[in-house]
């Protein structure tokens, strides 16, 4: 049995959760690979685990259906699991170096240590929102909501993709634009605020 431990980059963190059946989402029956062309991935098999890292942390495994063409796939059954310790990212694969008893669940795998945003706070100011009738989550709601929560846009953005507020807001935004300085200051101009 190999165990083994890739990275997945910052900028990727939330399309590579949108790509589907994360740790905790029920089987979709897709199979999903990942796709390296390091030595080790001859020494995984099915049943293995191959663990992700991101943002400095261990965030959990998932089981390895089949290795085929540079990649190790999977389909449902991720386990959202870290350890007690800080990970910075690597390139290529490692061999899993921990004991599966140095393992803890990880509730917060999505979010915690990704976003500096108050994810209550977040949901709170949301949710308000939505009560008022402002359904649609557009740039003016965003920037409103940073202003109110004293953050970047794009903090709200990530933090309402990944605390599954609006699933695919980063994939989204970064396709169409996401937001730019000027529109931030338009919103607040009309607003009446200067910042």
């Amino acid at each position: 049995m190999t165990d083994l431990v890739a990275t997945c980059p910052k900028h990727f963190w939330a399309e590579w959760i949108a790509e589907g059946d994360p740790a905790g989402a029920p089987e979709s029956g897709e199979e999903w690979g990942w796709f390296t062309r390091h030595h080790l991935i001859g020494q995984i098999k099915p049943g293995d685990r191959l663990y992700i890292v991101a943002h400095g942390r261990l965030r959990g495994y998932a089981p390895v259906t089949r290795v085929s063409g540079g990649a190790i796939c999977r389909r449902g059954g991720g386990v959202a699991v870290t350890i007690d310790e800080s990970i910075p990212g690597f390139q290529g694969l490692r061999e899993r170096w921990w004991t599966y008893a140095d393992e803890r669940p990880f509730p917060d795998w999505k979010i915690a240590g990704v976003v500096a945003i108050d994810v209550p706070a977040l949901t709170a100011a949301f949710d308000a929102r939505k009560g008022q009738g402002e359904g649609k989550f557009t740039r003016r709601k965003i920037v409103d909501i940073a202003d109110q929560l004293g953050v970047e846009p794009m903090a709200v953005i990530l933090g309402c993709d990944l605390a599954d507020l609006v699933p695919g807001a980063s994939i989204w935004f970064r396709e169409n634009g996401g937001i730019t300085r000027a529109q931030i200051k338009q919103i607040r101009r009309e607003r009446g605020m200067t910042r």
